[in-house]
Parts: structure tokens; C-alpha cells; sequence
């Protein structure tokens, strides 16, 4: 019997190209948070000004923590497979290391929540006068 999945090969979607499709490089990427979303903002390190280096933002991708965790393991597949043919990338953990712990994070999650709730307290207090 014939897979009629929506990922089976006789029904697989298409892709088509956006006509505004661009290919970037980055260097570096910057992730924030809402209850609802996580950003990405990939950029690179570039000359400014001829005086000046800094990190040029190209792109800002937002997706759901549910998208996120999916990307993630493909993603961690593909490194796998990927070592398992050219080798073991070894970098240092001083040179990867967050700009946030997880308990950093979970702690402004915390606040953030916290401070959603009575802004959401006030206007229901707000809406009842």
C-alpha cells in the first residue's frame, strides 16, 4: 500500500524560490525571546566605517519554540552526519560560550512573566471601574 503521507514522494510539495530569496553569510547570531517566539538575528562582523568594526544585522528570523525545537534536531543531525564523514569539529567553550546562562535566561523569563501578569492585572482592574 502506497504511503499517503504528506511528506510520501508521490505528494511531496514543491519548493519554489521567493523572488526575494537572498544567500547571506554570518558570523554571528543573537537570540531573543518572547512567550510566544524566538528571534533570531544573524549577522556579521564588518567594516562600518574605515574606522570602525562592528556586527552588520542581515537577517532576523522568527519562529516557535515548537519550530525552533524541530530545527534544532535536524540541525544537530546534520553536524552529526557531518562529522561522521570530514571529523570532529572541536571548538573551545571559551569561544562559544552564550551571553546568557540557562539559569540567566530562566530568571529574565521569570521576571518577564511576572511583570505580563499585573500589566494584565491592572487592565482588568482598569476595565472593571
Amino acid at each position: 500500500m502506497a504511503d499517503k503521507s504528506p511528506a510520501s514522494a508521490d505528494n511531496a510539495l514543491q519548493r519554489f524560490r521567493d523572488p526575494q530569496f537572498r544567500e547571506l553569510y554570518a558570523n554571528q547570531a543573537f537570540v531573543s525571546m518572547s512567550p510566544f517566539d524566538i528571534s533570531m538575528t544573524f549577522s556579521k562582523l564588518a567594516e562600518i566605517t574605515p574606522a570602525q568594526q562592528g556586527f552588520l544585522d542581515q537577517v532576523n528570523i522568527t519562529v516557535s519554540p515548537q519550530q525552533l525545537k524541530s530545527i534544532l534536531r535536524v540541525l544537530t543531525n546534520t553536524l552529526e552526519a557531518y562529522e561522521e564523514h570530514f571529523g570532529r569539529l572541536y571548538i573551545p567553550d571559551e569561544e562559544i560560550e552564550p551571553q546568557f546562562s540557562k539559569e540567566d535566561l530562566s530568571k529574565l523569563i521569570s521576571e518577564s512573566r511576572k511583570k505580563s501578569k499585573e500589566v494584565k492585572n491592572r487592565a482588568r482592574a482598569h476595565l472593571k471601574r
